[in-house]
């Protein structure tokens, strides 16, 4: 019997098989560095002098990260060499890589999955004395990795632009991280103003900024910042928003400007979990994830659970705005508190009807909702206040003029039978809205 006659004779044989094809010089391009990514995951090294170099085994860089980063030298964790054809990314994160999974991570997996390398730049810097960089590695083809530079009193990049002193450690950070990459066909995505000028330092590379959000619209962006953006809409050799609504306000201001829409990721949320939320009563669920923040609107979603106390209101999120004790009268109201992206699905399968209950302001206008293709990838029926980006859901989902409308379309989704040919209509929908037709948008022919 051969090897490959067993499962179990293979997989006993592997190692064997492996170290015949490296002597040999039959190794494929890559497999010794990932069969050492694999073998070194699982050493306990100390976690020296903050230093996160993640050695995953995972190929699925959105799984829940390990709690002890792996310190290693940096020669051994070098990036594959890059693709003809396929520039290197450098992804200027408004986010880190291990905060809640949103636009930045998705686009950014697409774009090495593409055979970019993609080298996403951390909003949180390491305060270090001297010039540097911490690369983590996030996938075993070193294709894509997470850099934190190094900066004395690391700043927030939300509160303000770096002061002058900072602004030249972070340059001689990235002069380091550019030599350690090698990198000499790069296009830089800059996704928060603060990078604006550091970005620009990536010789050669094409300046994107990717706008998901109206920043102006939140309370902690200083004056600077926003300044910031305004040379940068300016500068960039094209603006990618999220919403006809960002579009508009940077029409006039940019050389370009382009709609690439967010997104789902498809395969996760239409395939039915093997575990789904029941709750332990058998009331129906009306759900929502995401952030609980100031502009989710808590007193709709109070009225929803006072006018339908035989179901149950599941609030899938962290709360960040005391939603929670605002809403305690409720025997009714289920937190959650964050939980793991992968495991959204168990909680959006459970659901009877999802919710988009957003309060109207500048910030939420600007608005592409991500959960609501979420919600029709599971094939759920959805009921959502009445902001721009949700007219292109067009009967899929339920639009509400004002909290009575809310509260009726909510009423007429528990009411409804099951509708086979609605679920498949939202799930058709749904699954031509994926991250990796974003990321080839947004770099058409790269």
């Amino acid at each position: 019997m051969t090897p490959d006659a067993d499962p179990r004779l293979r997989r006993w044989t592997a190692p064997l098989r492996f170290a015949a094809r490296l002597f040999t010089g039959r190794a494929a391009p890559g497999e010794l560095r990932a069969a050492c990514v694999r073998v070194l995951a699982n050493v306990p090294f100390a976690d020296g002098a903050r230093r996160r170099l993640l050695l995953s085994t995972r190929p699925n860089p959105f799984a829940p990260r390990d709690p002890h980063a792996h310190a290693w030298p940096r020669d051994l964790m070098r990036p594959a060499p890059p693709v003809a054809g396929k520039p290197d990314v450098f992804v200027w994160a408004l986010i880190d890589w291990h905060f809640r999974i949103q636009r930045p991570q998705h686009l950014a997996h697409a774009w090495a999955q593409r055979g970019h390398r993609v080298f996403y730049v951390s909003n949180e810097s390491i305060d270090a004395p001297a010039p540097g960089f911490s690369p983590e590695l996030l996938d075993a083809n070193a294709r894509l990795y997470q850099v934190h530079l190094h900066v004395s009193n690391a700043p927030t990049i939300y509160h303000a632009m770096p002061t002058a002193a900072q602004s030249a450690e972070l340059d001689a950070s990235l002069r380091a991280f550019l030599e350690w990459t090698g990198a000499t066909d790069a296009i830089s995505v800059v996704q928060h103003p603060f990078w604006s000028d550091l970005a620009t330092r990536v010789s050669g590379a094409r300046v994107i900024y990717d706008c998901m959000d109206h920043h102006a619209g939140f309370d902690n962006n200083a004056p600077d910042v926003i300044e910031a953006e305004h040379r940068l809409v300016a500068e960039a050799e094209s603006v990618v928003v999220t919403s006809a609504w960002l579009a508009q306000s940077f029409e006039g201001k940019a050389r370009r400007v382009q709609v690439v829409r967010n997104a789902c990721d498809y395969t996760l949320f239409a395939t039915p979990p093997r575990e789904r939320f029941r709750d332990e009563a058998g009331r129906r669920v009306i759900g929502y994830h995401g952030a609980i923040a100031p502009w989710f609107d808590v007193e709709l979603v109070a009225r929803v659970a006072r006018a339908f106390p035989d179901a149950l209101v599941v609030l899938v999120g962290a709360d960040t705005t005391g939603a929670a004790a605002q809403l305690a009268e409720f025997p009714n109201v289920r937190f959650t508190g964050e939980v793991d992206y992968t495991t959204l699905p168990y909680w959006v399968h459970g659901f009877d009807v999802g919710l988009l209950p957003f309060r109207v302001t500048p910030l939420t206008l600007a608005t592409n909702p991500v959960k609501v293709y979420e919600y029709l990838a599971a094939g759920k029926p959805v009921v959502g206040v009445d902001l721009p980006e949700m007219a292109q859901f067009d009967e899929l989902v339920h639009i509400a003029r004002d909290d009575g409308h809310f509260l009726a379309a909510v009423r007429a989704c528990l009411d409804a039978a099951p509708d086979e040919h609605q679920r498949r209509a939202r799930q058709a929908f749904a699954s031509q809205q994926t991250w990796g037709r974003r990321a080839d948008a947004i770099l058409p022919g790269c």
